[in-house]
Order: C-alpha cells, then sequence, then structure tokens
C-alpha cells in the first residue's frame, strides 16, 4: 500500500507479501537471485513483535537462499547498545528493543554476512542541508542521522569488506540530538 511513484523511472521488481508470513518471506527470496538483502523495515504502533518476526524470517530465507550480504537496521537500545540509551526513556522502549534484538540475533545466525546499522534520533533536516553522516564501532555513542545519511551509509555498505560481520551505530555530529 506504499506509495511507489518516486520508483517509476526506476527498474524495479515488485514483490508483494507480509513479512510476518514465513511463506510470503520464502516465496520473495526464491523469487530470484538476491545477493544483498536490507531490511530497513519499520512500523509504528504497538506491534512490536513484527521486528523480531520479520527479522528471523529474512534471515533465515536470506541463509537459505544464498544471499551474500543483509544488512539490517536496528535501534540503539539493543544488544551492547542498551547503556547509550537514555535511562529513563528505556522501559517505555523495552519490549521493542527484545523484539529487535531477536532479528539482529538471527541476521548474525543465519551464516549471511551481516551489516547492522543501529540508529537512535532519526531525522529529517530541511533539503539542501549538508549531511556528514558517519558510522561508529562503538556501541555506547548516541546521535541523530537523517534518513538521507543512513541511506548513503546502507549503500557504502553493500560488498564492504569493512563492514561484513560488523554492527555499527550510524551518526550525524552536525544535527542535534534529542535524548
Amino acid at each position: 500500500t506504499s506509495d511507489r511513484d518516486r520508483l517509476t523511472k526506476v527498474d524495479v521488481h515488485f514483490i508483494e507479501g507480509d513479512v510476518t508470513i514465513e511463506a510470503d518471506v520464502r516465496r520473495a527470496m526464491q523469487s530470484t537471485r538476491f545477493d544483498v538483502v536490507v531490511d530497513a523495515l519499520g512500523r509504528s504502533g504497538a506491534d512490536v513483535d513484527f521486528f523480531a518476526t520479520s527479522g528471523t524470517h529474512i534471515a533465515k530465507w536470506a541463509g537459505a537462499t544464498g544471499v551474500k550480504q543483509l544488512i539490517l537496521h536496528s535501534s540503539v537500545g539493543v544488544g551492547l547498545s542498551k547503556d547509550a540509551y537514555p535511562p529513563e526513556r528505556y522501559p517505555a522502549m523495552r519490549r521493542l528493543f527484545v523484539a529487535k534484538e531477536i532479528g539482529e540475533n538471527a541476521a548474525i545466525a543465519s551464516g549471511v554476512s551481516y551489516t547492522i546499522i543501529r540508529n537512535a534520533v532519526l531525522r529529517d533536516p530541511p533539503e539542501g542541508t549538508p549531511e556528514n553522516a558517519r558510522l561508529v564501532s562503538d556501541q555506547k555513542s548516541y546521535g541523530s542521522v537523517s534518513r538521507r545519511g543512513l541511506a548513503r551509509l546502507t549503500l557504502a555498505c553493500i560488498d564492504a569488506a569493512d563492514c561484513r560481520n560488523r554492527v555499527f551505530h550510524a551518526i550525524d555530529d552536525t544535527l542535534p540530538v534529542l535524548r
């Protein structure tokens, strides 16, 4: 149901399905040969289990179908980055972080080269604002990043040896941070 207008000039093949239904993910992953899969799924609302379920299905079928690299977008507050997240807000986000950690662990265990890119505060600065996003390995880091910066960093990690089997935080020090 997403607006696809921005993709009309791009050579894209759409596969429709529900990532929470394993048979749909299997069908999608078996529909063609994928070298790289980027899981940048987002969902608002109370159904945080979505991230555990979809992440597990995607990782399983990426491994089963010979995907060479799985890039997973996740959140600061997951795993070793728990201490970087503002402690007063952590209890409200705990269920989400637990679900996302299940997805991260599935990616790591899949046998596929993985790249996990976490973000804390996702911003949409005005058009023309320079972006200076970077990936850091320090899982205690916390900062803002723009969607554009996150997209650039994701593209830079495709087939990049220095991104393989690593967990990063995406940060742009020029953007304000709300804790």
